[in-house]
């Protein structure tokens, strides 16, 4: 699903439909900006905030679907300090039980989310974005802006969203 919003801004890749079906749909769900070209996924950007968890039914699915269809999976755990952390730690271990997973792993520090995903995809040919969409607050959306949004609004490959 997808395409540009009714208003036609050029800066804004997904519309409001489709920025509702991410946030209230619960199924995953793949979303291909308009007048995309296709060719076959290699390269898969997990970018993982602090809340994410790689053992979640989410995480699972992502790397389901990269097993069948890609190459490569990328995760990105991009936390907001830069000291080591729980959140890597646990994914450490839980990625050293994934046998038939291609992958690469990297933690980023001190950069927002949106910057990360935009700069690691043009610096190492991502073919597909993959995001663990959350649950969010209309507070948080309003003033702070989620994640989620913030990426849908910049990419320029497919996404696909799995929830938690």
């Amino acid at each position: 699903m997808g395409s540009n919003g009714v208003t036609g801004a050029k800066e804004v890749i997904f519309g409001s439909n489709t920025i509702n079906v991410i946030r209230k749909v619960d199924c995953p769900t793949l979303v291909i900006p308009e007048k995309f070209e296709y060719k076959k996924p290699n390269d898969v950007l997990l970018p993982l905030d602090v809340p994410d968890s790689t053992s979640g039914m989410a995480f699972t699915a992502i790397v389901e679907f990269t097993e069948k269809f890609c190459k490569t999976l990328h995760i990105l755990r991009i936390q907001p300090y830069a000291k080591n952390s729980k959140e890597e730690k646990r994914d450490r271990a839980h990625l050293d039980t994934l046998k038939q997973t291609n992958y690469v792993y990297h933690k980023i520090n001190n950069v927002p989310i949106p910057y990360v995903v935009a700069c690691y995809s043009q610096t190492h040919n991502i073919d597909l974005i993959a995001i663990i969409a959350k649950r969010e607050s209309l507070f948080d959306r309003f003033f702070s802006g989620s994640p989620t949004t913030q990426i849908t609004h910049k990419i320029k490959v497919p996404l696909l969203v799995s929830h938690s």
